[in-house]
């Protein structure tokens, strides 16, 4: 429950900074976490004729593209396309050996309690999840409960990501 807490203010405390702190650590090509806002989140959209002409609909497709990774599809009416208004701030697993992920990265100007916070909150919710493959196993009753916790499945080398999300008051 405080560590509940304690990640939310951390959050709060983060997103009031200025956004030349926020955006120390930026999500890049090379790096696939830290801070994201609405100038970086842009969307492309397209016309989808074939589905224009044959539904009679006026649809287009929109892919979000913050950064190569992004595979975000949706098919939307042209009239209610809008940047989005949020703000993010993510980070990867401890073990960046083990995950073949690049080490975690925190703005040096924000607090040193938002660093600490996230990476508590990070650590429940990894044995959280341990506890909810626990659980599966056994409801698959799998002879072995640690089967989906096996090394090289959900072991410190896991790709998880943690992401803190910020949408301001309109």
């Amino acid at each position: 429950h405080f560590v509940v807490n304690d990640a939310l203010s951390a959050a709060r405390d983060f997103f009031s900074l200025d956004s030349t702190i926020k955006s120390a650590v930026s999500m890049t090509e090379t790096y696939p976490y830290g801070y994201e806002n609405y100038e970086s989140l842009g969307i492309h959209c397209a016309r989808n004729d074939d589905d224009h002409s044959s539904s009679g609909s006026n649809n287009v497709l929109c892919r979000g593209n913050n950064n190569k990774n992004s595979n975000a599809i949706s098919a939307t009416t042209p009239q209610k396309l809008a940047p989005d208004s949020k703000e993010t701030f993510s980070i990867g697993p401890i073990n960046p050996l083990k995950s073949k992920m690049p080490p975690r990265q925190f703005p040096p100007f924000a607090s040193p309690s938002f660093a600490f916070h996230l990476s508590k909150y990070f650590e429940v919710m990894e044995q959280l999840a341990q506890i909810l493959f626990r659980g599966l196993a056994l409801a698959l009753q799998l002879e072995d409960p640690e089967w989906f916790l096996r090394e090289g499945v959900f072991d410190e080398g896991h790709q998880c990501a943690l992401r803190i999300l910020n949408y301001p008051l309109l």
